[in-house]
This record gives C-alpha cells, sequence and structure tokens, in this order.
C-alpha cells in the first residue's frame, strides 16, 4: 500500500470505538467486539491504551463477559505500566465475579478504584449502594459517610447520598433516623444544588414520616421550610416535638 493511501491507526481506532458506542444500547455484546478489534489491530495507538481498555474493562462488566474484561486487564497491565497494580487488582476482581464471588469482587474494585485515584463521593456512594444490596450494612455506611465526608470537600451537596442512607435506614426499621437523616439533606440541598430540594428527596420525607405514624401533610411543607429558613437542627426539632405529641 502506497504511503499516502496507509490508514492511520489513531483514527481507525477512534472510528471503532465510536462505532461500538453508537451500538452499545441495542448490542452491548457486539459493541464489545468492536472495542476488542479495535485494541487488538491498533494496540500501539493512543486511543487504545488510553481509553479502549477502560472501556472494555467497563462494558464487560456490565454484561458479564469476563474473560474479554480479563483479556483488557492484562493488556493494560503491559501498556498502562504506571497503573500496573491497579489493574492487577481489577483482573482479580473480574476472576471473583466470573467465580460467582460477588461481595469479594466487591471489596477489590473498591481496592482498584482508591489505587488508581479516582475513588471519589460518586465512587463510594456506588459502592456503598452495591454492598448494601449484597448484605453488608456495615460496609455500605462506611461508605456513604466517606462519601458525605469527601462530597463537603469537593463542594458538593451530599444530598443524594443521604436520600440513599434513609432508604437503608427504613430498610432497617429505623424511620426516626431516616427523618432526621432527610431533613439533613434537605438542609444540603438548599445550601448547595441550584434548584433547591428535589420533589425525590422531599416525597422520601412524606414516606419515612408516615412510617413515623405522622401523615400530617402540612408538616412535610413546615420541616422543609424550617429547615431552609433556620436549619436542620430546628427542623429536627419540629419533627422531634411532632412525636412527643403523638
Amino acid at each position: 500500500m502506497l504511503w499516502w493511501k496507509r490508514k492511520d491507526p489513531e483514527n481507525e481506532a477512534e472510528k471503532l470505538r465510536m462505532q461500538a458506542f453508537q451500538v452499545e444500547k441495542q448490542d452491548p455484546s457486539g459493541a464489545a467486539q468492536l472495542l476488542m478489534r479495535a485494541a487488538k489491530k491498533y494496540p500501539d495507538a493512543y486511543v487504545t491504551q488510553n481509553l479502549l481498555f477502560d472501556d472494555i474493562i467497563q462494558l464487560c462488566r456490565r454484561i458479564g463477559e469476563w474473560d474479554n474484561a480479563i483479556w483488557a486487564c492484562q493488556q493494560a497491565q503491559t501498556y498502562k505500566g504506571d497503573y500496573k497494580e491497579a489493574y492487577v487488582i481489577e483482573e482479580n476482581a473480574c476472576r471473583l465475579e466470573k467465580q460467582g464471588k460477588h461481595k469479594q469482587a466487591l471489596e477489590l474494585q473498591l481496592a482498584y478504584e482508591r489505587k488508581r485515584g479516582s475513588a471519589n463521593y460518586l465512587i463510594f456512594h456506588h459502592f456503598a449502594g452495591q454492598f448494601a444490596d449484597s448484605g453488608d450494612n456495615d460496609k455500605a455506611w462506611h461508605l456513604y459517610n466517606e462519601a458525605v465526608i469527601d462530597a463537603a470537600k469537593s463542594e458538593r451537596s451530599p444530598h443524594i447520598i443521604r436520600q440513599a442512607m434513609a432508604n437503608l435506614l427504613l430498610k432497617e426499621g429505623k424511620p426516626y433516623q431516616a427523618v432526621e437523616t432527610l431533613i439533613q439533606g434537605i438542609m444540603e440541598a438548599e445550601k448547595w444544588a441550584t434548584k433547591g430540594a428535589p420533589q425525590s428527596l422531599v416525597a422520601n420525607l412524606k414516606r419515612a414520616l408516615k412510617q413515623c405514624g405522622l401523615e400530617d401533610a402540612v408538616l412535610v411543607d413546615k420541616i422543609v421550610v424550617t429547615c431552609k429558613m433556620k436549619g436542620a437542627k430546628r427542623a429536627i426539632d419540629l419533627f422531634n416535638g411532632y412525636i412527643t405529641k403523638k
């Protein structure tokens, strides 16, 4: 082939990557094959070494194609030497998932995120939910608290995390603590979020109050307004006053 007709590996790898993204929703397995094809055909391309291996790992993890995810981890260990230890951890996590050992795999996945330096409040929130679903509430609480602290450091509202915490408290049969957690989340949303407390948070507050035996629709509005005007502590005092009268 003449040099001026030679295909550029970077462009070709990126084309296949874009094709994969276009078909991913309808055919995730087919998308994975396109990503694998690009990575194998153009292993030295910047796109492959910096994007494709991670794309393959994430997609194949999601659809349960563990052998392909393991392959991508192994390639990343070779081509992304600075993160070799992280990808060794991720490879082992994929092997555990393949064996059906989900909870042990979660521990390694979290260790992988920490090793890469990519762990933040969103990651902690995600893994907290995963551990809660697997029945490890103690680990979930540890990560939810870590997520709240990291969100505050990043000047991001942790109200979504509070909402997840409240849901877990309700599952544990602790509606009073759930109400207090949601009130804290409403205050944080009013402080940090552009549009204030979202309706889903208020709806969860109403549900938690109902489980406390309080179905007063006006009380929900009173708590939200008090939280906004006077802070979470005064709103919690208002809630406790209703509980005392009950």
